[in-house]
């Protein structure tokens, strides 16, 4: 990735940080998408984000991967604070 985008993608963590943006995590369930959840919740906690919740999508409902139909207007009871 080049480095512009990295300076993108670092600028609207902060705006969200100090805004106090509530963030949703959209996680996969295999073994290192549990972990790279896990760990960006920690770490986006530790940062100071006033709301972050994850996601696990169903892979037979919503299919495989990051889909609009995975993440837009999430059912309130799947998510998780």
């Amino acid at each position: 990735m080049r480095s512009s985008a990295w300076k993108t993608r670092s600028s609207c963590c902060v705006t969200a940080l100090r805004e106090r943006w509530r963030i949703l995590i959209v996680a996969d369930f295999d073994a290192d998408g549990a972990t790279s959840c896990a760990l960006a919740l920690r770490a986006l906690r530790a940062m100071g984000a006033a709301w972050v919740g994850y996601r696990v999508p169903n892979r037979f409902e919503h299919g495989y991967g990051l889909t609009p139909k995975s993440w837009r207007s999430p059912p309130r009871s799947s998510l998780i604070y």
